[in-house]
């Protein structure tokens, strides 16, 4: 198949490469001292599954994601930029 008839889900790597992915993202989240604190009552296990299942979802792989949408799971937050930012920065980072 080419390369650019491929979904993005098949790019990242299909079920290997997104596990992997989101692995690493929350694994640098819980990391970052910036955002950490954020993660403090989180079960890192279940993060994962949830952030693997919501990136396959939207990348073109199995729909698995049974977790809040993303206005949902963040509402009341009152995320400031400097966490906003920060957070961008990790799932870079995980990407890379």
């Amino acid at each position: 198949m080419a390369e650019d008839s491929k979904t993005l889900y098949e790019r990242l790597g299909g079920a290997e490469g997104v596990t992997s992915i989101a692995g690493d993202i929350v694994d640098i989240h819980m990391a970052n001292p910036v955002i950490n604190s954020r993660f403090k009552d989180s079960k890192p296990d279940e993060l994962k599954v949830l952030v693997r299942d919501f990136f396959a979802a939207g990348s073109g792989g199995p729909n698995n994601y049974k977790g809040k949408d993303m206005l949902t799971a963040h509402k009341g937050m009152n995320l400031n930029e400097t966490e906003m930012i920060s957070t961008i920065d990790d799932v870079l980072e995980g990407l890379g």
